[in-house]
């Protein structure tokens, strides 16, 4: 069978590890996009430290048609592996917003630490180990596969490391989450320029960077397809999903472009579910999307009763009973328009522009648009499938899917799980991801084939979307550089509520990754005790805290002590329910805090940071509007904004 190979290809395209704080232990990144709910307590390991998440790589063959022979491993092939990583935050330019907006044209923005103008000093901004090979079955542990010889300013920084399960597949995991400062410069300047995110001598240890292969068969060298690995920050609701995921964004991207073919038929379970699920599958991350999307709440798409109603037309075409229901639903769906958009209407996303752009910027709230506008549409005028139930389950395992399906599957699986919105800046990735010059074919990054020139202290859109520009052949750490550094500043400032006067824990930014509000542990124990009045467990269900409470802080120092504590932040898991009981469901989504172990400057005796107590005031109505929504009080709200968005 292998005599028929005439090429390979590496899967998934896009590998996304993510960071962990735990020195030996880590997790499998998701192989399908639809696996089973991760097991409870296993996203720490016995310290309360966040396991690492390692991409598996896996290469397969093709015939002359195309068509997949086999996988390839060290069971039929001689494998070596090649990866280059690099992480060029510091010397890239500065994050203020994404430069493709057409409201936001005129930006101009300067060099990460731009008083370093000297061209030999700004290469050791540049964190680069090289290329680290590996091959063979089980093979960890070795110095020669670790990328630990990079330096910032002289200062070693371990980017990740290369290993092989038994079979020669290879395991990409990253950094530890190690962000600092060599002269302890602190994270937030407030009269630096776009001082958010862009923080002066710091470096973090994310990275990204071709993924390739030698591969022979039979003694003969077979012509091998690369990929590419980004690892990223952590994903603390690892079972959710965006409301629109980056594989979403790219299917758009490739449908537009003719790369992948448009859908003629429009499935409710494939295409129209997976859309109004995500609204509800939020209620577990933010307080306001529990009381509209939540169980037993008003739009509740997890309900089968609702379900029912929206997945087939009900007396038939002639009649079609719940037509005006889909036709209202989907009109609660903001469309991108060159007009200012309802900030209320769904998703209670912000956009790309939030905080940065004018009021009447088209881009400050999510929209619905590209492929899943199509779909919704179809579907309200009652144009698609009624296929609920009828489909059979989803693979819960890379080996449930056919060998031929196996590298389209991984491919999409790696993308399902990082989130598309919003690109300021995102979590895994941001906005050159949309472009379609940085990719040589369908989920393929294209590789630079020549030096990047030098573009100066200061970088216009013009630039940056030009011809010449960085949006076309990647080089090692070229696509993680966009993001904020340190990441940790971003995670602790990708909140919701950030509007003054009122009392809405929504629009939110990306909760599916880092959660807004969560339903306690301590609080789960109440609502599965039989023992307890019935309203006070429901109470108890109902209930949501900040997920950053366990920082007892005010907001503004979140983003800094995370730099420290990420680690050992809680995580969204799912917990078995009680039964007979149908306003609780029957699966809970459930914090897992394990405690924070980690000794730092101003923790207590059990680790953790402890701010000082404030002073016992009667609150303002404002205050408790901005305690509402996860703040200290409406001066850290107003604190927090002005940091994240200059104002």
């Amino acid at each position: 069978m292998v005599n028929r190979i005439v090429r390979a290809s590496i899967h998934p395209a896009i590998g996304i590890a993510r960071l962990g704080s735990s020195q030996d232990e880590y997790l499998l990144a998701p192989q399908v996009a639809t696996p089973p709910p991760r097991p409870v307590d296993t996203s720490h390991d016995r310290s309360g430290h966040l396991k690492r998440e390692a991409v598996e790589f896996r290469i397969y063959g093709y015939d002359k048609d195309d068509n997949v022979v086999a996988e390839l491993t060290a069971d039929n092939a001689d494998i070596v592996w090649n990866v280059h990583v690099a992480n060029a935050k510091a010397a890239w330019f500065k994050f203020r917003h994404a430069m493709d907006l057409d409201t936001l044209k005129d930006t101009i923005v300067e060099r990460r630490n731009p008083k370093i103008l000297d061209p030999d000093e700004r290469r050791k901004l540049v964190i680069d180990p090289g290329s680290r090979c590996i091959s063979g079955r089980n093979q960890a542990g070795s110095e020669a596969h670790h990328f630990d010889t990079g330096t910032f300013k002289g200062v070693a920084v371990d980017l990740g490391e290369l290993r092989t399960t038994a079979e020669g597949r290879l395991l990409f995991l990253g950094g530890h989450g190690v962000s600092s400062s060599p002269s302890g410069a602190p994270p937030y300047v407030d009269s630096d320029n776009d001082a958010f995110g862009n923080a002066e001598d710091w470096h973090d240890d994310i990275a990204d960077g071709p993924v390739d292969a030698t591969v022979r068969v039979n003694g003969n060298e077979i012509p091998t397809e690369g990929a590419w690995v980004v690892s990223a920050p952590p994903n603390y609701a690892p079972d959710l999903k965006s409301w629109r995921t980056l594989y979403d964004l790219l299917v758009d991207l490739f449908v537009e472009a003719d790369w992948l073919p448009q859908k003629s038929t429009i499935s409710f379970t494939e295409d129209i579910y997976p859309i109004l699920a995500r609204l509800s599958g939020l209620q577990w991350v933010n307080k306001a999307f529990a009381a509209v999307f939540g169980h037993t709440a008003p739009f509740d798409f997890l309900d089968e009763d609702r379900i029912d109603q929206i997945n087939h037309l009900h007396g038939g075409a002639a009649v079609d009973v719940f037509k005006p229901l889909r036709m209202a639903i989907f009109k609660m769906f903001r469309e991108q328009t060159d007009h200012v958009s309802d900030p209320a209407a769904w998703p209670w996303l912000y956009g790309d522009s939030y905080g940065t752009g004018p009021d009447s910027d088209r881009y400050q709230n999510l929209a619905l648009g590209g492929e899943r506008l199509r779909y919704l549409k179809a579907w309200s005028e009652g144009n698609f499938i009624a296929d609920w139930g009828t489909l059979p389950p989803s693979p819960s395992s890379i080996g449930q899917h056919p060998l031929g399906d196996q590298p389209a599957a991984l491919d999409r699986a790696a993308l399902e799980f990082c989130a598309a919105d919003a690109f300021h800046p995102g979590i895994e990735l941001t906005w050159p991801m949309r472009h379609l010059s940085i990719y040589s074919k369908a989920f393929r990054i294209a590789r630079a084939t020549k030096p990047e020139p030098e573009y100066g202290t200061h970088l216009d859109v013009g630039t940056a979307l030009g011809s010449t520009g960085p949006l076309h052949g990647q080089h090692p750490g070229a696509l993680s550089r966009w993001m904020l550094l340190p990441w940790q500043i971003d995670t602790g400032g990708c909140l919701a509520g950030y509007e003054d006067g009122l009392a809405f824990d929504a629009p939110s930014f990306w909760p599916s990754r880092v959660p807004n509000h969560v339903l306690a542990h301590e609080n789960y124990l109440k609502v599965i005790n039989p023992s307890l009045p019935r309203e006070e467990r429901l109470n108890a269900f109902n209930q949501r805290r900040s997920w950053f409470a366990p920082l007892n802080s005010p907001g503004q120092d979140w983003g800094e002590y995370l730099v420290h504590q990420y680690g050992n932040m809680g995580v969204v898991e799912a917990y078995p329910s009680v039964a007979g009981d149908d306003q609780i469901p029957s699966l809970i989504y459930v914090e897992t805090h394990p405690g924070t172990k980690n000794k730092v400057s101003g923790a207590g005796a059990d680790g953790v940071i402890r701010a000082p107590a404030p002073p016992l005031v009667t609150l303002s109505a404002a205050d408790l509007r901005a305690r509402a929504a996860g703040f200290s009080n409406e001066a850290d709200r107003i604190a927090v904004r002005k940091m994240r968005f200059g104002q």
